[in-house]
């Protein structure tokens, strides 16, 4: 009947249109190690188109984003933070909750982390422009209060597709500036991590730092972090999404 056929036809639209946006996201899978483990990664291939921003802010937009593990590279982050070493496993694994709601000038983020009972609800511009960190201080448990790391304002906005990496497709970027007091001598960096989809349910985070004044990016991601995957001169750590 003409009822069973549109039927038909509706299903199978609909499964095209699925697998075309899956497509989007899953084209090609590299694995890696790091830490010891394998790990697969999944992304788009180099050359092919990224899905439309609003897509990729409607995925950003749905489920629990849950720490899933920090790469070994992770660790370079922990060292300028001035972390003690004891510390590194909570930082490694414990919970760390991302929820997000993104407009067209702005997104809501929910972060939560039950281990050091830290949760912050705010809103930010996605215009580039500076405004007010709503951080009360670096995430890390155990950072050195020696190290007189202060935050004072931030800005976020989508990068074009390519960047950081040639296989990213809108990646949301945070400029951070840290300071740091260490015996007396101030020194301003710029932290800078990118969040970014590699599959519908999952989000990798991409990280360096670069000093203020100069905007160069210092060591050890300037030339001894070669080896980090998968690509060097980056610290990284991925979040799988749950319902």
């Amino acid at each position: 009947s003409n009822h069973q056929l549109s039927m038909t036809l509706f299903r199978c639209s609909t499964l095209l249109v699925v697998a075309a946006a899956q497509d989007l996201f899953l084209a090609r899978e590299e694995v890696f190690v790091t830490d010891g483990q394998a790990r697969e990664e999944v992304f788009p291939p180099f050359g092919r188109e990224c899905a439309p921003l609003n897509w990729i802010k409607q995925d950003f937009g749905t489920g629990h984003w849950i720490l899933n593990y920090s790469d070994v590279s992770w660790e370079s982050y922990m060292v300028f933070l001035g972390v003690g070493k004891e510390h590194w496993s909570d930082e490694f694994n414990a919970s760390d909750i991302h929820q997000y709601a993104f407009f067209e000038n702005s997104f809501i983020m929910n972060h939560t982390i039950p281990l050091s009972h830290f949760h912050l609800l705010f809103e930010a511009s996605l215009a580039g422009k500076w405004e007010k960190n709503p951080y009360p201080q670096v995430t890390p448990a155990g950072l050195d209060p020696h190290a007189g790391v202060n935050l004072s304002d931030f800005r976020n906005f989508f990068e074009k597709p390519g960047v950081p990496h040639p296989d990213s497709c809108w990646a949301l970027r945070t400029d951070m500036p840290v300071v740091q007091n260490k015996s007396g001598v101030i020194k301003e960096y710029i932290v800078t991590f990118w969040r970014e989809l590699t599959s519908p349910i999952d989000m990798r985070c991409t990280l360096h730092v670069t000093d203020a004044k100069t905007k160069e990016v210092i060591e050890p991601w300037a030339s001894k972090m070669k080896e980090a995957k998968p690509y060097p001169d980056y610290s990284y750590r991925y979040f799988r999404k749950t319902v």
